[in-house]
């Protein structure tokens, strides 16, 4: 079992490593991903994710498809920021 660990990260932060995890099991669901876990630690106002996957070859790729991973910004918050 191979963990990556984010260590203290804000809960925005947190929601994108969350769903890049799941988006990365989709894409490799015909892999051993039935091992695979996340574990979120709650950090004040913050969290601490710790992710467990099946090879080390799965946390390289991991790694780098989370560094890629990005979360659009909610058209809510958008819009507070360009009439401000």
């Amino acid at each position: 079992m191979h963990t990556f660990d984010t260590g203290i990260v804000s809960e925005r932060e947190a929601q994108r490593i969350s769903t890049a995890f799941y988006r990365f099991l989709e894409r490799h669901s015909d892999e051993d991903i039935e091992v695979a876990s996340m574990q979120i630690q709650p950090a004040g106002h913050s969290q601490q994710i710790a992710i467990r996957l099946w090879s080390e070859q799965a946390l390289s790729e991991f790694q780098r498809h989370v560094a890629a991973f990005t979360v659009p910004i909610p058209a809510g918050v958008l819009a507070m920021a360009t009439h401000a």
